[in-house]
């Protein structure tokens, strides 16, 4: 098994995407204002550092899905978030923030367990000064 490992920081507070949804107006409901903000921030910041790494950012998913299984490859994801302050945050949901910015960018093509073979979240306790989320994927290929 071949394996490959890309470690990528983000450099501010990971918001929960599950916890800020609002109205949409339409009877359904929508991320807030502050969540998509936060999900365009942790791409904006990933992308340039991971095509420096190779990951082709601008395909679509579709191409990259493809590719993923036909060579069989599979991810692991680990995350560990140092938090602005000692607030209650769900590691789970600060999580699923970071897997879709990871999916944005074509990091993994998708989430599900065809692509990811296991995730973990870690707290890394508070840093008022430089929250972040140190990301660690390891890519595995038979």
């Amino acid at each position: 098994m071949t394996t490959h490992v890309i470690d990528v920081i983000y450099y501010g507070q990971t918001l929960s995407k599950k916890n800020r949804h609002v109205p949409n107006g339409r009877g359904g409901i929508t991320l807030d204002a502050g969540a998509r903000q936060n999900e365009n921030d942790i791409v904006a910041q990933l992308e340039p550092k991971l095509r420096k790494m190779g990951i082709r950012t601008w395909e679509p998913d579709t191409i990259a899905k493809d590719e993923w299984l036909e060579k069989k490859r599979k991810a692991n994801v680990s995350v560990t978030f140092f938090d602005d302050s000692h607030r209650r945050r769900d590691l789970d949901n600060q999580l699923t923030t970071i897997l879709d910015a990871l999916k944005r960018t074509n990091a993994i093509p998708d989430d599900d367990k065809r692509f990811v073979n296991g995730v973990g979240a870690f707290d890394g306790g508070v840093d008022a000064d430089n929250p972040r989320a140190e990301i660690s994927i390891t890519y595995m290929e038979p």
